[in-house]
């Protein structure tokens, strides 16, 4: 797995790039946001972005 590069900004939570992602912190409604992500893509609502997944080690 490619190394944390921190990013600057991250006022909310921490920020960092791994290989070509992007991850923070997740915040308490984290798992709400997540459902809701899942809900709108399997209505086929294609305005909203995808829920690519939790990293376990960033899990509050």
């Amino acid at each position: 797995m490619p190394a944390e590069e921190p990013l600057p900004g991250g006022f909310i939570a921490e920020v960092v790039r791994v290989g070509d992602t992007v991850r923070r912190t997740p915040p308490a409604n984290a798992g709400f946001v997540a459902a809701l992500l899942r809900h709108l893509d399997r209505a086929g609502v294609g305005l909203a972005p995808p829920y690519l997944g939790t990293d376990v080690g960033r899990a509050t």
